[in-house]
């Protein structure tokens, strides 16, 4: 925590103007509140361990899943004793299995409990460090701690953070990367600030490299707020220690004979996240399962197959990202967190509800920019980082583990919007004060509810007046209920007649429902050369 001044520092305004001095200094207060609420963190989650470990749904702690993530990390730990491990070339991100490595070899052991153990410690003392953050960017000690209790008792970040899975640790090194931006910009001359942003930056390429976004928006930031040559050799350092940490990666991958650098993955994810028959959520459709090679060139053919349902598809995720839905992957908020820990179920804070009250955040920092503007000036690196991640997340597909690092940027807007709520309903003289306030809640109400729209509306069922020109007519009625009226093989993904190795042949099928159903129609489609069938679906 952030020792108290009578005169909050004021920001420089403009290149010119000196940044006043700022120490970071802790009281025994601020060491006792921040242990405190470190202890409340560790212990919701040491109970959320205790309701998975007595679960017995499978999935819910141990035995871990075959083909899951987690256990792939976790077996990491046995291949590197008996000597495979590491592997000729990565395929998973190299971060976490290494880090388990290096935890059951701290432990002595690689018991999952206890490795569940200490990295619950780990997220507990990073509510600490938000603590430490929103002091830094808003001067507020009480605020500050409302941030720090807010994250402690997050549920979902609070689920993931009893697990092995990367979600724990790039919320960490996010709050790192924060933390070092902020001192940085407090404090010009500690450069020890530019050795946090490098090593949290290198360590987010090895753990989640979707998350390296968010390196342009703080170094850019530091830049444009100090405006000095002492900033730019700063930065220099911390790009160089970035690299240095993914560099060995790198080496190794080369060495192995891959054409990539640290993971093959990329534009693999972006496709399965877009295509034309994408959900928004994470799945394998059969698009992703039929096409290889050039993802991007095919993604281009998706989206001019039907401009309309890309637009309603981004709409939607855009949508589900502010929802209170959490979607899973292979590891389940709702089926192995919350329908085990009667904690979690109970616990009202959402990710809809943060959302919000980051939003009104903003309106608090906007509309008392004037009176504080030291308070204002680090919204600017919050919104930024927060529209970073949220498109890094958007670009492939909306999934809880991956969505839920943005809570370290969303919390200290939303205490503080929390903050200014107090403030003001005690200060007030007038009724009419809360004006403002109420019509920004009700503006943020409508948006929600227009994201609400666009989750459980969008994309739309594609129709079409009439056959195509160009269209197969069939007449195939089945049960006086569903009408095949025809089909179109779409050249531009292979040529009719030819069907190319690792790329898409697409056909679009014309049904009419003739009168409404109930009934969950499935067809199947084949391919015949000379009467032999060849391919089928």
């Amino acid at each position: 925590m952030l020792q108290n001044s009578k005169t909050p520092p004021r920001l420089p305004l403009t290149a010119q103007e000196n940044q006043p001095p700022f120490s970071l200094i802790f009281t025994h207060r601020d060491c006792l509140i921040g242990l405190a609420v470190v202890l409340l963190a560790f212990a919701f989650r040491l109970l959320i361990l205790v309701n998975r470990a007595q679960s017995p749904v499978v999935g819910a702690f141990d035995p871990l899943p075959e083909g899951t993530d987690q256990r792939v990390y976790y077996e990491s730990i046995a291949h590197y004793h008996d000597g495979s491990y590491p592997p000729t070339r990565y395929f998973f991100q190299p971060g976490m299995p290494w880090f388990l490595i290096a935890a059951s070899t701290l432990l002595r052991t690689d018991n999952p409990g206890a490795l569940r153990v200490l990295i619950a410690w780990l997220a507990s003392v990073n509510c600490g460090l938000l603590i430490a953050i929103t002091r830094l960017a808003f001067g507020r000690r009480w605020i500050a701690v409302l941030a720090g209790v807010l994250l402690a008792l997050y549920p979902v970040s609070a689920f993931y953070d009893t697990d092995f899975v990367i979600t724990s640790q790039a919320a960490e090194f996010v709050s790192v990367a924060l933390f070092g931006a902020l001192w940085l910009w407090r404090a010009p001359r500690q450069w020890t600030g530019a050795l946090l942003i490098g090593v949290s930056f290198g360590l987010l390429a090895l753990f989640r490299f979707e998350l390296l976004a968010l390196a342009p928006i703080v170094i850019g930031w530091l830049v444009w707020i100090r405006r000095d040559r002492a900033i730019l050799l700063q930065m220099a350092l911390a790009v160089v220690i970035g690299v240095g940490l993914v560099l060995p990666t790198m080496l190794h991958n080369r060495a192995g004979g891959a054409d990539y650098l640290i993971t093959p993955v990329g534009s693999a994810e972006i496709y399965r996240g877009n295509s034309r028959d994408a959900d928004g959520t994470y799945s394998t459709p059969l698009a992703s399962q039929t096409t290889g090679g050039d993802y991007l060139h095919f993604l281009a053919n998706d989206i001019g197959l039907s401009p309309r349902r890309f637009i309603e598809l981004e709409l939607h995720k855009i949508g589900l990202y502010v929802s209170r839905n959490e979607p899973g992957n292979d590891l389940s908020y709702v089926q192995s967190g919350a329908d085990v820990a009667p904690i979690l179920r109970a616990d009202p804070l959402d990710f809809r509800l943060l959302s919000g009250m980051f939003m009104f955040g903003l309106f608090s920092l906007f509309v008392t920019r004037k009176q504080s503007a030291s308070s204002f000036m680090p919204l600017t690196v919050f919104v930024l980082a927060f529209l970073a991640m949220m498109g890094s997340t958007l670009l492939i597909w909306v999934e809880a583990r991956i969505r839920t690092p943005v809570v370290i940027v969303l919390i200290p807007v939303a205490a503080y919007g929390v903050g200014y709520t107090i403030e003001l309903i005690r200060k007030r003289e007038h009724w009419l004060e809360l004006r403002a306030p109420l019509l920004a809640l009700a503006g943020i109400g409508l948006l929600l509810g227009i994201a609400g729209v666009f989750e459980s509306s969008l994309p739309r069922p594609l129709t079409a007046s009439d056959l195509p020109a160009d269209a197969q007519r069939v007449i195939g009625l089945y049960d006086q209920t569903l009408e095949l009226a025809g089909w179109r093989i779409e050249d531009q993904y292979s040529p009719t007649g030819t069907i190319a190795p690792f790329q898409p042949y697409v056909v679009s099928l014309y049904w009419r429902v003739v009168r409404p159903t109930t009934i969950d129609y499935s067809f199947s489609l084949a391919y015949f050369l000379d009467g032999q069938r060849l391919l089928g679906v």
